[in-house]
């Protein structure tokens, strides 16, 4: 249900803010980003557990290619 109202909240926050720069009505634009931005937090923290549980999975895999092949995975500069 929030990623609902989350997508509907940035179709009007994208309405205000194009309105806005058409008719040259900055409150209206600052109103449609300020939405934008309010809304991308929510959006951030409903997707913030399944990136971080993936990269820890790969963080998890090249570790343990590393152990059982013997692969530096530091960086290095190789430059001459």
């Amino acid at each position: 249900m929030r990623l609902i109202l989350v997508s509907g909240g940035l179709d009007a926050a994208g309405t205000l803010g194009i309105l806005g720069a058409l008719g040259s009505l900055p409150l209206l634009t600052v109103s449609g980003a300020v939405i934008l931005f309010l809304e991308s937090l929510a959006l951030i923290f409903s997707f913030a557990p399944l990136t971080i549980a993936s990269a820890m999975l790969l963080l998890i895999a090249a570790w343990k290619i590393h152990l059982e092949n013997g692969i530096d995975l530091s960086p290095r500069d190789n430059r001459p």
